[in-house]
C-alpha cells in the first residue's frame, strides 16, 4: 500500500516553499514529485524545517500555520506524510499523526488459510490461487519501510496496551480491513472485510513497524510436504488401495499389448464397400486371427496403409504422444468371411484403399494416460487437495478451516430443484456437501430423488460462488457413461442456464446433446408463447420482420401474390405510422393489380384436391372414386376461370361413380385432365422482366420502410423490444445461443474420462479461470465408476468432491483375466483377501465406509442416505427396503413418500396387485447357452404379455429387463412379429418406432418401451417392468459353488435390486417359479423368495403363463 493510499481521514494539509535565499546550494525546485513520501526534521538551534526524501534533505518554509508545524515536529510524536500536488517552488503534504507507534523487530508471519482464501475470491470476484490471495494481502496492508526502518502497518486499538500483549488486531488496508488472531501458537488472518469508504474507523489507530509477512498456510501449502512423506509411506504398503490400481492397470496394459501382437495384422488389397453404415474388408485373416475377434467382442480395429512397426516391437508409446490420424472402427462381425468395422470416428477419416488391419490401442493409451496422472498427482499429494491419498487410503486427515454454508437460505432458487417441500434428508445432504472439508458422499437409493439433489446442490454452490463473479465453469459435473453425465445435465439449470457437456462418444461424430439445444427450443417456445399476441409488438419488432418479407419478394423471383400480400402487411401494420402519401401510392398499387386474380388461399385448395386424383391402377382401386368426387365438387364450388373441357368433365364424372373392382379404362385420359388442371392452377409468375419487383415497386416499398423506421426510433424500446430480440437470436443463431451458454454457464459437464480432455482445459481458460482445478467435483452413479476413472475428475478437485451413488446397486466392471493373473502373484492370505475385497468394492463403498469411520473421531459428518422413495408404489418401496437395504444395514432404509393411489394401472389380471410372478415351468422348455444364457419360450412369454399390456394402456411406458445378452436378443427377436421390434441392415432388432414414445399427463414426451440387460436400466423408471428370469434347469444347488452355477446372476443383490426397482405401479417377474429353492435347502436368492411371498398376499398375483 503506497503512503497516498491510506485508508484515513488527514489530520493536518501543509504547504511549503523551498528558501532560495539560502548559502547552501540548492535545486532551482523542491526535489520532490506527487505521491513522494516525506520526512520533516524540525531544528529549533536554527528555527527552521527540514524536508526529507530518500537521501535529500533541504530546507524548506512553510506558507502558513507555521506554529502548528513546528509544534507537531516539536512534541515528537508518529507521523506519514506525502506531497498531494506541487506548483512552482512550493509543494503541498498531507500529514496523519498518530498517538503512539510500536517497533517489533521479531519477525512473525500472518498466516491465510483457506478460509481466508475462499473469502479473497468472494471479495476479488476472481477464482485466484491461494499465493495469489497472499500476495493481494501483503501488497494491501503493508506500508513500504523508510530507509533502515521495517513495514508499517495500521492497526484499530488501544493506544496504551502494546501488540504483544494483544490476542486480536484489527489491520487497515487500502482495500481491505484485516482481522488477525493469535491461535494455536501463531497469528492468524481470521476474516478480511472489504473496505466501503475511505475513513474506515472512528477508534485510534496506531503505527506498527513489523517484521511480518503473509504466508500461504492453506492445508495444501502448510501440509504437503508431511502429506507427502505419509502418503509414501502408505503407497508402499503391500495392502494399498492406490498400489493395487496401479498393478491392476498394469496388467491391463500388458494384456492389451499381448492382445495386438496375438492379433498381428490383417491385409487387404481390394478397396474396402461401406454400406448401412459399415466398412466391409475383404481382409486375409487367418483361421486364429477371426477366433481372436469373435472371442473379444467389440475390440477396436484400425487401417493403416503399411504394416505397423509396433507389432514387431517391444516399445511401449511414448506418454502424450498423439498418434497420427488413423481410421478406427469397432469390429462388428464377420459375414462371409470378410471383416465389418463400425467406423468410430465418423467421417473424419477413411480407411486406406488397401493395407493393414490390426488392433489399436490408441483409445486405450490416451485412457491409461490420462488415470497415471490423476493417480500420479494424488499420490505424491501434488493434487489442490493433497490430503487425498491418504483418505483414500483410510488414514487421518488434517482439516481446513472453512466458513459455514447454510443448506437452503431463502433467497435461494435451489428450492425449486426439488418441485415441491424437500425431506429433511435431502436439506441435510445438501449441508453435508456444502460443508465438507473435502469429500461428500450421497447414498440415493432407488427413486428417492438424488437427481434433484444434484441439480439443488448445483444451484448453491452457484449461489455461493455468485459474488465472486467466477461463476462460468466452477463446477465439473461428471459420472462414467455418457448417457449418465447426459441425464444429470438434462435436469441441471442453474440461474436460468443449463450445463454444458463436453467430449462425445467415439461411436458418433456428432457431439452429444448437451442439453443447449433443448434449453433453446423450450426458451422459443416460452417465448412464442409470451409473445403471441402480435398486437402488442413493439413497432421495432414489426419493422425487422416487415424488411425482411420486403427483402424477401424484392430480390428474388416470386409470384405476385407474395408481393401482393406484403403490400397489404406493410398498409395495416404500418397504419398510422405512415406518411398520407405513401399510403395512397401503396393502395394505388393494390387497386392496378387487384382485379381478376385469385387468392393464393383458393388456389391452394383447389391444388390439394387436383394433386390427390389416383391415375395408377393400384391407387385408383384404393379411394379412387371418392378423390373424384372430392375434386369434383371443390371444381364446381370455385369462380376460377380454368380450362375445364367437356372431356375433362366427363373422365371426372365416370371416375367419381365407377364401382367395378377392375381398374378402368380411363385412367391414361384422367392423367391428361389432371395435368392441365395443375398447370392451370400453378401460382402466376410475372414475367420474366418482371420476375423481380419493378424499381418502382421497390422504391415504394423502401420509403413504407423508412417511414416505419422513423416512427419506430421516436417509441421507447422496452421488455417486450428485449424479448423479440432474444427470441429472434435463439430461432436463427442457435451457435452464437450455444457459444453464450458456454460463456456463462456454471457448470461443465463431461465424462470421467473427458475431464481431462484438451477441449475441457480450453474452455476452462477461455473462461478466464486462472487455475486448472474446478473448485466443485460433482459425480453421479459414482458407484459405477471404475476406481481407476474417478482419480481423474477428483484429482482436479480443490473446494469440495461430492460423490453421488448407491453401492448397492451396479458396481464397476473388471477384467476377469486381469484379476486372475493379479491374484497369482499374491501369495500371503492375508493381502490376498483384502486386495480381492478392495478389487471388487466400489471406491464409493470403500469411502461410504471410510468416511463413517471417520466421522467417529473428527465429528464431521461426511456421508448421508436420502431415506424417502418417490417412484414406486409404497409396497413395492418397502419390499426394496427391506429386502436389498435393510438387510445389510438398518441405518439405509427408507419410506415411501407418494400415496399408493397414484400408482393405480387397472392391468388385466393384475387388478389391485403391483407384485406378480408370470410362472413358465421347466417341462415348458429349458434354458440355453454356456456363457450368456436364454430361455426362448420364456422369451416368448415375455414378449406376448408386452404387446398386450401396451395395447390395453397406450399411454403407459413398459421396460423389459434381463440378466442375460441372449435372452434380450430372444425377446426382441420374438417381438419381431408382434409389431413391438424390427430388423435393422445390421441384422440387430430395435424398438419398433411406433411404440417407442408415449406421453404423461403433462404431455411430455417419454420413453414407451425399452428391451436391454439390467446394466442399461440404471437410472430409469416405468410404469410396468417385466423382468425375465431366464434361468430354468435341474443342476444341484446345495453348495455356494452349485449354487453360483445354478442360478447365476440372480444371486447377485446389486443387479437384482436395479432389476427391481425400476418400476413405478407393477413389477412382473417372468419365469420359472420351481427354481427356488424349498425353505429346508436354504435360500441362495433371498430377494426372489421375498417377492414369490409378496405375490402370494394381497398385493400380490401369481399366474400361469
Amino acid at each position: 500500500m503506497k503512503v497516498s493510499d491510506l485508508p484515513l481521514a488527514f489530520q493536518h494539509t501543509w504547504t511549503f516553499s523551498q528558501d532560495l535565499t539560502l548559502s547552501e546550494p540548492g535545486p532551482a525546485e523542491p526535489r520532490v514529485e506527487v505521491r513522494d513520501e516525506v520526512r520533516f526534521h524540525y531544528s529549533e538551534l536554527l528555527e527552521e524545517v527540514r524536508v526529507t526524501t530518500g537521501d535529500l534533505s533541504w530546507p524548506v518554509t512553510a506558507a502558513a500555520d507555521e506554529a502548528e508545524v513546528k509544534l507537531l515536529l516539536g512534541r515528537g510524536l508518529p507521523y506519514i506524510a506525502w506531497v498531494t500536488s506541487r506548483q512552482g517552488p512550493s509543494f503541498t503534504v498531507q500529514v496523519h499523526v498518530f498517538p503512539v507507534s510500536y517497533r517489533l523487530p521479531e519477525p512473525f508471519a500472518l498466516g491465510v488459510d483457506d478460509a481466508v482464501v475462499d473469502r479473497m475470491r468472494t471479495l476479488t470476484g476472481v477464482n485466484i490461487p491461494a499465493e495469489r490471495a497472499v500476495e493481494l494481502l501483503a501488497d494491501d496492508l503493508a506500508v513500504p519501510a523508510l530507509p533502515g526502518g521495517l513495514p508499517r502497518f495500521l492497526y484499530v486499538g488501544s493506544p496504551n496496551r502494546h501488540p504483544n500483549s494483544e490476542s486480536f488486531l484489527r489491520l487497515l488496508g487500502r482495500r481491505y480491513n484485516v482481522d488477525v488472531a493469535f491461535q494455536d501458537g501463531q497469528w492468524l488472518v481470521v476474516f478480511v472485510t472489504m473496505i466501503k469508504n475511505k475513513r474506515v474507523t472512528n477508534k485510534p489507530v496506531t503505527l506498527l513497524e513489523a517484521a511480518w509477512t503473509f504466508t500461504n498456510v492453506t492445508l495444501a501449502a502448510k501440509d504437503r510436504e508431511r502429506l507427502q512423506a505419509l502418503t509414501s509411506a502408505a503407497v508402499q504398503d503391500q495392502r494399498s488401495y492406490l498400489k493395487l490400481w496401479e498393478q491392476y492397470q498394469a496388467v491391463e496394459r500388458r494384456r492389451g499389448e499381448q492382445l495386438a501382437r496375438q492379433l498381428g495384422a490383417m491385409p487387404y488389397t481390394e478397396r474396402p464397400e461401406y454400406r448401412a453404415g459399415f466398412w466391409t474388408f475383404r481382409a486375409s485373416a487367418t483361421p486364429e486371427q477371426l477366433a481372436t475377434l469373435r472371442q473379444q467382442p467389440g475390440l477396436t480395429l484400425r487401417a493403416t496403409e503399411l504394416r505397423p512397426v509396433d507389432l514387431d516391437t517391444d516399445l511401449a508409446p511414448v506418454p502424450g504422444r498423439r498418434p497420427p490420424q488413423e481410421f478406427i472402427g469397432e469390429f462388428s462381425g464377420e459375414p462371409h468371411g470378410t471383416v465389418r468395422v463400425l467406423p468410430l470416428n465418423g467421417d473424419e477419416s477413411m480407411p486406406p484403399p488397401s493395407g493393414w488391419l490390426s488392433l489399436s490401442l490408441a483409445g486405450d493409451q490416451a485412457q491409461f494416460e490420462r488415470r497415471d496422472r490423476a493417480r500420479l498427482a494424488i499420490e505424491q499429494a501434488k493434487t489442490a487437495m493433497p490430503q487425498l491419498a491418504l483418505l483414500l487410503e483410510g488414514q487421518e486427515v488434517p482439516q481446513r478451516r472453512l466458513h459455514r454454508e447454510p443448506a437452503l437460505p431463502p433467497r435461494s432458487q435451489a428450492a425449486a430443484a426439488f418441485r415441491g417441500t424437500p425431506t429433511a434428508r435431502q436439506v441435510e445432504a445438501l449441508d453435508v456437501a456444502l460443508n465438507t472439508p473435502d469429500i461428500a458422499l450421497i447414498q440415493g437409493p432407488p427413486g428417492t430423488g438424488k437427481t434433484r439433489v444434484i441439480a439443488a446442490l448445483q444451484q448453491r454452490l452457484a449461489d455461493i460462488a455468485q459474488d465472486r463473479a467466477h461463476l462460468p465453469g466452477h463446477t465439473l459435473l461428471t459420472s462414467a457413461q455418457h448417457a449418465a453425465v447426459e441425464n444429470a445435465a438434462a435436469a441441471t439449470q442453474v440461474f436460468g442456464l443449463p450445463a454444458v457437456k463436453l467430449g462425445k462418444s467415439r461411436r458418433f461424430a456428432e457431439e452429444f446433446s448437451d442439453g443447449v439445444d433443448h434449453w433453446r427450443r423450450n426458451m422459443i417456445s416460452q417465448l412464442q408463447a409470451r409473445l403471441s399476441d402480435a398486437a402488442d409488438q413493439p413497432l421495432e419488432v414489426k419493422f425487422v420482420q416487415l424488411r425482411d418479407e420486403v427483402l424477401r419478394v424484392t430480390t428474388a423471383p416470386s409470384p405476385r401474390d407474395d408481393l401482393r400480400q406484403v403490400i397489404r402487411k406493410v398498409l395495416d401494420t404500418g397504419g398510422e405510422h405512415l406518411k398520407a402519401s405513401t399510403r395512397d401510392q401503396l393502395q394505388a398499387w393494390l387497386d392496378k393489380f387487384s382485379p381478376g386474380e385469385v387468392d393464393q388461399e383458393e388456389r391452394e385448395y383447389l391444388l390439394t384436391a387436383v394433386r390427390a386424383l389416383r391415375t395408377v391402377p393400384e391407387a385408383f382401386e384404393d379411394d379412387g372414386p371418392r378423390m373424384a368426387r372430392r375434386c369434383l365438387r371443390r371444381l364446381d364450388d370455385t369462380s376460377l376461370p380454368l380450362p375445364l373441357t367437356a372431356e375433362d368433365r366427363a373422365v371426372l364424372t365416370a371416375s367419381a361413380g365407377w364401382e367395378a373392382d377392375a381398374s378402368p379404362p380411363f385412367l391414361p385420359g384422367l392423367a391428361e385432365s389432371k395435368a392441365r388442371l395443375l398447370s392451370a392452377l400453378q401460382p402466376e409468375l410475372a414475367p420474366p422482366s418482371l420476375q423481380r419487383a419493378e424499381r418502382a415497386t421497390v422504391e415504394l416499398l423502401n420509403t413504407a420502410l423508412e417511414d416505419l423506421r422513423q416512427a419506430a426510433r421516436k417509441e421507447k424500446g422496452g421488455l417486450q423490444t428485449v424479448l423479440h430480440d432474444m427470441l429472434a437470436t435463439l430461432e436463427n443463431d442457435p451457435d452464437g445461443a450455444r457459444a453464450a451458454v458456454k460463456s456463462y454457464t456454471a457448470v461443465l459437464a463431461a465424462t470421467c474420462q473427458q475431464s481431462d480432455s484438451y477441449t475441457v482445459r480450453q474452455i476452462r481458460t477461455s473462461l478466464g479461470n486462472q487455475t486448472r482445478v474446478f473448485e466443485n467435483v460433482v459425480i453421479d452413479e459414482a458407484a459405477r465408476v471404475h476406481p481407476l476413472d474417478l482419480l481423474i475428475p477428483m484429482a482436479q478437485a480443490e473446494r469440495r468432491i461430492i460423490l453421488v451413488g448407491d453401492h448397492r446397486q451396479l458396481p464397476h466392471l473388471l477384467e476377469p483375466d486381469v484379476e486372475r493373473e493379479l491374484q497369482a502373484d499374491w501369495q500371503d492370505q492375508s493381502v490376498r483377501q483384502a486386495n480381492e475385497e478392495a478389487l471388487h468394492q466400489s471406491l464409493f463403498e470403500r469411502l461410504f465406509r471410510i468416511l463413517q469411520e471417520h466421522e467417529k473421531r473428527d465429528g464431521i459428518r461426511r456421508v448421508v442416505t436420502l431415506d424417502q422413495q418417490y417412484r414406486m408404489h409404497p409396497v413395492l418401496g418397502q419390499f426394496v427396503s427391506d429386502t436389498f437395504y435393510a438387510a445389510h444395514n438398518p441405518s439405509e432404509a427408507f419410506s415411501s413418500g407418494r400415496p399408493a393411489e397414484d400408482f393405480s394401472h387397472n392391468l388385466s389380471p393384475y387388478e389391485g396387485a403391483v407384485a406378480a410372478w408370470l410362472d413358465v415351468p421347466h417341462a415348458r422348455g429349458s434354458e440355453r447357452g454356456r456363457q450368456s444364457k436364454s430361455r426362448p419360450v420364456e422369451a416368448q412369454v415375455v414378449a406376448k404379455e408386452a404387446a398386450r399390456l401396451l395395447e390395453a394402456r397406450p399411454d403407459l411406458s413398459i421396460g423389459v429387463i434381463s440378466f442375460y445378452a441372449d435372452q434380450v436378443r430372444e425377446i426382441r427377436k420374438a417381438m419381431e412379429p408382434l409389431g413391438l421390434t424390427e430388423r435393422g441392415e445390421d441384422g440387430e432388432y430395435r424398438v419398433h418406432p411406433n411404440v417407442q414414445e408415449t406421453y404423461d399427463l403433462q404431455g411430455r414426451s417419454r420413453e414407451r418401451l425399452r428391451v436391454g440387460t439390467v446394466d442399461a436400466f440404471q437410472g430409469m423408471e416405468f410404469d410396468v417392468v417385466l423382468l425375465s428370469l431366464t434361468r430354468s434347469n435341474t443342476l444341484p444347488g446345495q453348495t455356494p459353488e452349485q449354487q453360483r452355477r445354478r442360478y447365476g446372476h440372480l444371486t447377485l443383490d446389486n443387479r437384482l435390486c436395479v432389476a427391481m426397482s425400476r418400476q413405478q405401479r407393477l413389477l412382473i417377474l417372468v419365469g420359472d417359479a420351481g427354481m427356488l429353492p424349498s425353505a429346508e435347502d436354504g435360500s441362495a436368492v433371498p430377494a426372489l423368495d421375498r417377492f414369490h411371498q409378496l405375490c402370494k398376499g394381497a398385493y400380490g398375483r401369481i399366474v400361469s403363463a
